[in-house]
């Protein structure tokens, strides 16, 4: 899926705000907060992209779903959602704001498919495999994938699938035939 650049640029401007202010942490929570209402309810953002609907009935709505975040992040969230012409993408404000996050933290940042939901336990045992508490994991279900995990770390691919032990397997077995 390709970012919305707008939205990760606009998730990385409201990070260096925080930043500023030392509400890094606030913003933060108010973001995954806005970004889980909006993943609960989809067509929200439809809504709020549709020409047809009145601005001020969008305000009010917008209004009610911010009305518990700090001020200067319902005037992001409220220019975001208005004025976003490709359409905001909640997860791709998420990422503009975490990745400066983690980098100032000193996170590493890793991306994991797995065949199916990872168990909290797995994915603990995966995080203190990496790094502990200094990764940064985010999980994606891949159906694709027959059984096991892929990990993107640190620009490297970790293979745990079994699609990638049979693809070894046959390169072994192809290798060895000539």
């Amino acid at each position: 899926m390709m970012r919305n650049s707008l939205s990760h640029a606009s998730g990385a401007a409201l990070y260096r705000y925080a930043k500023e202010r030392g509400k890094e942490e606030e913003a933060y929570a108010s973001l995954r907060s806005l970004s889980a209402s909006l993943q609960e309810e989809p067509l929200l953002l439809t809504y709020f992209r549709n020409p047809a609907v009145d601005t001020a009935r969008k305000k009010e709505r917008l209004d009610r779903l911010l009305s518990a975040l700090p001020s200067y992040f319902r005037a992001w969230a409220a220019l975001c959602l208005r004025k976003a012409r490709e359409g905001f993408d909640p997860e791709a404000a998420l990422e503009g704001f975490r990745e400066p996050y983690d980098d100032d933290r000193g996170y590493r940042r890793g991306l994991v498919y797995s065949a199916r939901p990872l168990l909290e336990e797995e994915k603990a045992k995966l995080k203190a495999a990496l790094g502990g508490e200094k990764v940064a994991l985010t999980y994606k279900v891949d159906p694709s994938l027959i059984g096991g995990y892929r990990i993107y770390i640190d620009g490297r691919l970790i293979e745990r699938s079994l699609d990638g032990k049979l693809d070894e397997a046959r390169r072994m077995l192809l290798s060895e035939e000539d």
